[in-house]
C-alpha cells in the first residue's frame, strides 16, 4: 500500500536499486523549471473588459522543451497526476505582473501574471504563498529561449579557437 511511498524516500531496500534505475531515466524528462499556478480564463464581456476566472484546481506549471526543441509551458493538475493542457511557445514571451483590482483576498493580489502568445493573452495565479521571490526572473529567463540551444553553439566554439 504504501510501497511508493517508501521507494520515493528510500525505505524500501528490496527495489532500491530499481528506483535508481528508474530516477536516472526520469531525469530526462524532468522539467526545466516546475512550480504551482492555476490558470485563470479570460473571457470578452460587451462592454470591451475582460472578465477574469480563475481555475481553482490544484495546478502545477512544468517548462519542457519537447522533442522538436520547442519550448512547452504544460499545465498539470496535481490531484488527477495528468498534464490538462500544453502551449507550445514559438516567440519569446515574459510574464508580467498584473494590477489587479483589490479583491476580499489582498493576499493574492500580488500573485497574478500575465503574457502574451499569438496576439493571445494569457493569465496565471502563483498558487504558493511562500514562492521563491526571484521565481518570476527565472520563468522568464527560460521563455526568452524558445527553441532549444543546441549543444555546441557555433558561435562559442569560434570563440574559443580566437582565443587559443
Amino acid at each position: 500500500m504504501y510501497s511508493d511511498l517508501f521507494d520515493s524516500i528510500g525505505g524500501n531496500a528490496a527495489s532500491s536499486s530499481s528506483s535508481n534505475a528508474r530516477s536516472n531515466s526520469s531525469d530526462e524528462n524532468k522539467p526545466l523549471l516546475s512550480f504551482k499556478a492555476g490558470k485563470v480564463e479570460l473571457a470578452l464581456q460587451e462592454n470591451g473588459k475582460f472578465l477574469a476566472t480563475p481555475d481553482t484546481r490544484r495546478c502545477q506549471v512544468n517548462l519542457n522543451y519537447n522533442d522538436d526543441s520547442q519550448l512547452t509551458w504544460e499545465w498539470f493538475d496535481r490531484r488527477e497526476k495528468k498534464v490538462m493542457d500544453t502551449i507550445r511557445i514559438t516567440d519569446p514571451v515574459k510574464l508580467e505582473q498584473a494590477d489587479v483590482p483589490k479583491s476580499q483576498d489582498a493576499d493574492t493580489n500580488d500573485r497574478v501574471y500575465y503574457w502574451k502568445l499569438d496576439n493571445e493573452w494569457r493569465m496565471i495565479w502563483l498558487q504558493d504563498k511562500e514562492e521563491d521571490p526571484e521565481l518570476i526572473d527565472k520563468v522568464n529567463e527560460i521563455l526568452k529561449v524558445p527553441t532549444k540551444p543546441s549543444a555546441a553553439d557555433p558561435a562559442e566554439a569560434g570563440d574559443d579557437a580566437a582565443s587559443g
